[in-house]
């Protein structure tokens, strides 16, 4: 009875250890899914940003215009250069920490990934180690291997008090 005991623990441990790992390449694909949307996210932050400085362009031209004044020398024209300049600093950062949120979850997924793998060969070596376990207890319940006028514990070649 306790060997088939051990012989079940040994096996619930592969089962447990594969269920685990399965549920760790599981997160591992759900952070790839993650790493494509932080992508989006990003190319979804520049087109605003592109929209805000065509949009705030836009009114500060009607404006000029409105009011008279030469688009193309002084005062609007330094304008729109900082407000160009403004927006290029904001893609970039847009751009850097869409990079950074992206490998980032990249990074997660193949650790996932690492330890799913680690998991699931503890869970063999588990195995392993329960059979050479299970394997050593019936050894030393059963006395050993079968071979005839063999004692347990006995030299070869020793007598045995009390027999000849």
């Amino acid at each position: 009875m306790m060997i088939a005991m051990a012989a079940a623990s040994a096996v619930g441990k592969v089962i447990s250890a594969q269920q685990e790992a399965r549920g760790l390449r599981s997160k591992a694909a759900f952070e790839d899914f993650n790493a494509g949307q932080e992508k989006i996210r990003g190319m979804q932050d520049a087109n605003k940003i592109r929209e805000n400085l065509i949009a705030t362009l836009s009114s500060n031209s009607a404006r000029y215009a409105a009011a008279g004044i030469d688009l193309n020398s002084g005062t609007p024209e330094t304008i729109d250069i900082a407000t160009q300049e403004d927006a290029d600093r904001q893609l970039e950062l847009s751009r850097s920490n869409a990079t950074i949120l992206t490998e980032q979850r990249r990074m997660q997924a193949a650790q996932y990934r690492s330890s799913a793998k680690t998991t699931s060969d503890m869970g063999w070596f588990g195995l392993a180690t329960g059979i050479f376990a299970t394997a050593e207890k019936a050894d030393n319940l059963y006395g050993g291997s079968p071979e005839v006028g063999k004692t347990k514990g006995v030299a070869s070649g020793a007598s045995i008090p009390g027999k000849s």
